[in-house]
């Protein structure tokens, strides 16, 4: 739940203000509007929707990224990550980082 790390790999500074908070999967939605959303490489699908759903649903919102923690395993495969990008793509989402730690 701790915001720090996905904050950071994003550039986004530890003294943004925050307009929401949002649990399942964890996400916050700033103050400029800008959405972040993270969890596990392996919930991969509910977090991208999550995002979408929550950048839709709120007026001047964007789904600016999506941090996916834990991306060992198949995430390591280039075509599973590609997969992966290509439905954030899709979704609007303009930023997808992938931390293997």
């Amino acid at each position: 739940a701790n915001d720090e790390r996905p904050l950071r790999v994003v550039g986004i500074a530890p003294e943004c203000a925050v307009a929401e908070t949002f649990v399942k999967p964890h996400g916050r939605r700033l103050s400029d509007g800008r959405i972040i959303c993270w969890g596990r490489a392996e919930d991969w699908k509910g977090i991208l929707m999550a995002l979408h759903e929550r950048s839709f649903t709120c007026d001047g919102s964007r789904a600016f990224a999506a941090v996916l923690l834990f991306a060992d395993g198949r995430f390591r495969e280039i075509t599973v990550r590609d997969m992966v990008q290509s439905a954030a793509g899709k979704l609007g989402i303009e930023r997808l980082i992938w931390l293997d730690t």
